[in-house]
């Protein structure tokens, strides 16, 4: 049985789409933890 190629962009898509997501996260959690903590112990 063959798989639409529109199917397999779609997964392709959507796998980009989390992996980037996750990225976004990793990096942006610990920025904003920073910053605050940073802010907190300045004021």
């Amino acid at each position: 049985m063959a798989i639409p190629v529109s199917d397999v962009e779609e997964a392709i898509a959507q796998a980009h789409h989390e992996e980037w997501a996750r990225v976004v996260a990793a990096l942006t959690v610990p920025e904003i933890a920073c910053a605050f903590l940073v802010r907190e112990t300045t004021l």
